[in-house]
């Protein structure tokens, strides 16, 4: 997605809005320079998004705390993406706060009822926690400088693209055409000399699977090593799903070489099932796997197919062989794929990356792709 007069938002009333509070801000705020000797006790680290976007940011707090041995860490995150670390050795306190506009409830009423519950109990936590220093990653709309700023933390590093830059000391420079991690790398960069997330070592997993063991896990659900494939065909968000019928194909060409498991959430199982259910081959995972148990069952399958998900996000840290289908909504060049392991399926059409801003006589062409083909090349380089 392109900026636009600095801000992330298509609506011009938005710009306008923010625009003008911002400049407010700007001059009723007085903020804080970094000291070169700067060593903060408690740092703070804020990404709400979903699992994927949590997912991708781990490596930045791997970053801090090797700088920062000795440091407290805590983290802000949504309810959603707390199994993802809850176990991370490297976060001293979770604090919690699920956004109005990314939670998944469906009554307007209660979901605005939770969300300010969930701002108010949020608010007093890192009030309490009085934090040296504040990260927040995220760049789209929602942000939390909002929440960060009215508790007074002592310095805030984060983007003035999704509104609220005011409460910034330091405003991250947004750059077109580079990853997401190097994006969430940028906020802390002003601080300590990082270098290309590529360049870094790899992520540790270990504590989302510390107690399983590859063999014991696959052994549970009947399958071996390398003759299996893992489909995971359902989104949340449904524009960027394909025809049932392309997984189908697959299903039909594929299931007759290699047992099938499929993988979501729970809400996501009776969806599988409506298609799969009792076919020879097949086996519906969804919703059963912990976070450690779904990062086994991807390392040890021949191929991932998935679409854009969390799971995908999995496939390209851990470079796995996987292909990840793409909408023509998204910028892969942003959230596409870091390992050489994955292939990305990408239809583009003249108005791609739309970044679902859609056009009116949008029929999602983008998302006629033919997955049976890509799998066939895959499978041949593989043999």
């Amino acid at each position: 997605m392109k900026l636009k007069n600095k801000y992330f938002f298509r609506n011009k009333a938005l710009i306008v809005f923010f625009a003008v509070l911002d400049f407010i801000g700007e001059k009723l705020i007085k903020h804080k320079e970094i000291p070169t000797d700067f060593k903060p006790e408690k740092i703070l680290i804020s990404n709400i998004g979903h699992l994927g976007d949590v997912f991708l940011s781990i490596k930045v707090l791997e970053e801090i705390k090797e700088r920062c041995p000795n440091s407290k860490i805590y983290f802000l995150c949504s309810s959603w993406s707390l199994k993802l670390i809850e176990k991370n050795p490297n976060i001293n306190e979770i604090i919690i706060y699920d956004s109005f506009f990314l939670s998944s409830e469906k009554n307007f009423f209660v979901r605005i009822y939770k969300s300010l519950i969930s701002f108010l109990k949020a608010f007093l936590k890192i009030k309490k926690t009085n934090p040296d220093i504040a990260f927040d990653l995220r760049a789209s709309f929602p942000n939390t400088l909002l929440i960060l700023g009215l508790t007074g933390v002592k310095r805030i590093f984060g983007y003035q693209t999704a509104g609220f830059g005011f409460f910034c000391d330091k405003k991250i420079i947004w750059r077109e055409g580079v990853h997401e991690t190097e994006h969430f790398f940028d906020v802390i960069r002003p601080l300590w000399d990082i270098s290309l997330y590529k360049l870094s070592k790899p992520i540790n997993f270990n504590y989302l699977a510390s107690d399983l063991n590859d063999a014991d896990l696959l052994n549970k659900y009947g399958i071996n090593k390398d003759k299996y494939l893992v489909f995971h065909i359902v989104s949340r968000d449904g524009r960027k799903m394909i025809d049932i019928k392309k997984w189908i194909e697959l299903f039909n060409y594929s299931s007759s070489k290699y047992k099938i498991v499929f993988t979501g959430s729970r809400e996501e199982s009776g969806y599988i099932n409506n298609y799969f259910k009792g076919l020879n081959n097949a086996m519906n995972l969804a919703g059963e796997l912990s976070i450690g148990e779904l990062v086994l069952i991807l390392k040890n399958s021949f191929l991932t197919v998935t679409l854009d998900s969390f799971v995908g996000q999995i496939c390209s840290l851990l470079n796995l062989y996987s292909l990840v289908i793409f909408s023509g909504g998204v910028d892969v060049k942003r959230f596409g794929p870091l390992g050489d392991r994955s292939r990305v399926i990408k239809k583009d059409i003249f108005c791609s990356p739309c970044n679902w801003y859609i056009r009116k006589d949008c029929d999602y062409e983008c998302m006629d792709i033919d997955i049976l083909s890509e799998f066939k090349k895959i499978e041949k380089e593989r043999q």
